[in-house]
């Protein structure tokens, strides 16, 4: 089932404008002068990675959620600590984080007891799977995180990773 982001980044990749500035380019045009539609085009051009690296470390929808908003507030308060570099790396360490964060706020213990269980233990599993993918891409170095997250996060082609990189 899609949830309401899905269908927000569906919405936002139809009506995304064809800006050929780079993501360092839109965060300087946001740092520089607060302009709102240089960030709003950085989350078009990478929510949906972001989102998705939360769902991976977070079975909870809500929680990812709320790591995927904190995650670019994040951006937004420490725009100015980003180096020329790649955006796109620097958000998936971010959101991996803040995902870990969270999912250390409420340990399973505490959770509710008349929560349902896992409907397959295939989907508990590929939980474990994917928070040991991206902790593994978060270990690497940055010029190859930052191939790992464009190619394959990102879904970019490889002509605009390159370029990107």
């Amino acid at each position: 089932m899609r949830g309401i982001s899905d269908q927000l980044f569906d919405w936002m990749k139809r009506r995304s404008p064809a800006n050929q500035e780079s993501d360092y380019q839109l965060l300087q045009r946001f740092q520089s002068v607060g302009d709102q539609s240089a960030f709003e085009l950085l989350v078009w051009r990478h929510g949906e990675m972001v989102l998705r690296v939360c769902r991976g470390m977070l079975r909870n929808a809500h929680q990812a959620e709320d790591a995927f908003r904190v995650t670019f507030l994040v951006l937004a308060r420490k725009a100015h600590t980003i180096r020329k570099g790649n955006v796109a790396g620097w958000l998936f360490r971010v959101a991996r984080r803040t995902a870990a964060r969270s999912q250390s706020l409420q340990p399973l213990a505490s959770l509710p007891v008349d929560l349902p269980a896992p409907q397959h233990q295939c989907a508990v599993e590929q939980s474990k799977v994917n928070r040991i993918v991206l902790a593994e891409i978060d270990r690497l170095p940055q010029r190859l995180r930052s191939v790992i997250v464009l190619s394959y996060l990102e879904q970019e082609t490889t002509e605009a990773a390159a370029q990107e990189l």
